[in-house]
């Protein structure tokens, strides 16, 4: 028995396409919600412990104040890990690598194996952990030079991909 996907293919969609990625920003987005609990719990007995948590200011709890302090500062601090996300695709197709940025401006990068020089994948302690790293491509493009990948899930197989991809060698045909 056959079954076919009669699904539609978003335009995005390509049987070329190998990998597509973005930022996987939710070990972060975590690891600052900790952080920021964290700080509110420390804060909160504090204000406990000096007997201001129930004191009123403009008729609104101390405590109260300081949960509406770090809610906005937390919502400040993840708010950066929301647009690097939104920011960044990255697309491994069977003969390039495409690196595409920018929310208003939308730049994007294509990198043939003819143009690629090599690659480093960087992954400090804290992202072996996460399973997560940065990969940074080197062209022969001098004035472009780098481009990074950033914050890529599983970086070294998807670097192990790219390394498929780009040591494939290039056969030009002149007539």
């Amino acid at each position: 028995m056959r079954v076919f996907d009669l699904s539609p293919k978003s335009s995005d969609e390509s049987p070329s396409i190998i990998w597509k990625g973005k930022p996987w920003i939710l070990s972060r987005v975590i690891l600052r919600s900790i952080i920021m609990i964290t700080a509110f719990s420390v804060l909160l007995w504090i204000e406990l412990f000096l007997d201001l948590a129930f004191e009123a200011l403009w008729g609104i709890p101390i405590a109260a104040w300081t949960g509406l302090l770090v809610f906005s500062i937390w919502m400040i601090i993840i708010s950066d890990l929301f647009l690097i996300k939104a920011s960044n695709t990255y697309t491994l197709r069977k003969e390039s690598l495409e690196i595409t940025t920018g929310l208003v401006t939308v730049r994007s990068f294509v990198i043939a194996p003819s143009g690629f020089a090599n690659m480093e994948v960087i992954r400090t302690l804290t992202s072996r952990i996460l399973k997560t790293g940065d990969i940074i491509i080197r062209t022969q493009d001098e004035p472009h030079g780098d481009k990074k990948m950033i914050m890529i899930k599983n970086a070294k197989e998807v670097a192990d991909k790219i390394r498929d991809v780009m040591s494939k060698p290039v056969v030009r045909l002149g007539r």
